[in-house]
């Protein structure tokens, strides 16, 4: 997905300001901190209009820690989308996470269907909801008119993913909090359209590129620690 912002800073430059987060936040204060930042959880009713899509961050901590577990020992599952000439997003790294449909009950629904369909995490058996970032609208050239929610969840140390749907994706990965923010792997991505070229932060992680929308709904998370 592609963010809406060229950013002309330079590489040094980062969203949250000199330096990295700590992560320092244990996880289990991770419900409070983005409710203080971002409003409480709510499900995301039915809207009345529009085309609205959700996605999951999902945060696996690790199976052997001291208590309290932080939030520098997590890791977010993200995934590669597949290879699609009409998918705006083709290709890109991305959350698990797609359109509602009239069989959701609510945008979290979405969330967990769309989760599990893409990746086998059944956020339903074994999946906490811990809060939420703000929505995001795509507003590039070319990509739809749509209102994304993204929702945060834990899910057990043990949880393990894969490619469910390889018609939409076409890898997964577990990628650690402390890769997502480390000085090293913040970068600059430059896209070329009808000649000129708009660079956007990125993260390079796993020989992978995190840039766009997914970019910023991460940085939300990370704020928010």
């Amino acid at each position: 997905m592609s963010t809406e912002e060229t950013w002309r800073g330079g590489a040094a430059e980062r969203p949250w300001g000199a330096g990295a987060p700590s992560l320092d936040l244990p996880l289990s204060g991770v419900p409070a901190a983005l409710e203080a930042r971002f409003g409480p959880l709510g499900q995301g009713s039915r809207p009345a209009t529009g085309k609205h899509a959700s996605v999951a961050l999902v945060l696996r901590p690790p199976s052997v820690h001291n208590e309290p577990a932080l939030a520098s020992a997590a890791e977010l599952l993200v995934i590669r989308r597949a290879v699609h000439e009409r998918d705006p997003w083709s290709g890109h790294m991305a959350l698990p996470g797609g359109r509602m449909q009239h069989e959701d009950e609510d945008l979290l629904a979405t969330a967990v269907r769309e989760t599990m369909e893409e990746t086998a995490v059944d956020l339903d058996a074994g999946g906490r909801p811990l809060g939420r970032v703000d929505v995001m609208r795509p507003a590039g050239r070319g990509l739809p008119a749509i209102t994304i929610w993204p929702f945060v969840f834990q899910v057990e140390p043990a949880t393990t993913a894969a490619v469910n749907a390889p018609h939409e994706v076409e890898r997964v990965y577990w990628l650690p909090l402390t890769e997502l923010v480390a000085e090293s792997n913040q970068s600059v991505y430059s896209v070329t359209r009808q000649g000129v070229t708009l660079r956007f932060p990125c993260i390079r992680v796993e020989g992978e590129v995190i840039w766009g929308i997914t970019y910023r709904i991460v940085q939300d998370l990370i704020r928010a620690f």
